[in-house]
């Protein structure tokens, strides 16, 4: 089992039909699938894992409070440095999700 880094865009708001196939296939393949909490790409990404029931999810922030989780699936904080602000505040996230994953599947 592989662990895959889902997101994209904060302007997406709707998956496209290569974009379901690609994250049908990874829940059909039991990978396991790590998140941020953003509006955008991972809000559209958590609305399809959770209307698929799937549980092998944790979603990542960079924030103290989680903007998103719509599962209630199992959290990860990441402490980005403390003089990161604005786009470094969040790419601290990003980074953590790249790391922890095998693959990336962005939208």
């Amino acid at each position: 089992m592989s662990t895959i880094f889902a997101g994209g865009s904060r302007s997406i708001t709707k998956l496209g039909e290569h974009a379901l196939q690609r994250i049908t296939n990874i829940i059909t393949n039991k990978h396991r699938v790590i998140v941020g909490d953003a509006a955008g790409a991972d809000t559209v990404i958590q609305q399809h894992l959770l209307a698929a029931d799937y549980r092998d999810v944790e979603v990542f922030c960079s924030g103290p409070h989680f903007r998103n989780n719509l599962g209630n699936w199992p959290t990860h904080h990441i402490r980005p440095p403390r003089e990161a602000a604005g786009f470094q505040f969040y790419a601290a996230n990003d980074r953590a999700m790249a790391e922890a994953a095998d693959f990336g599947l962005m939208i």
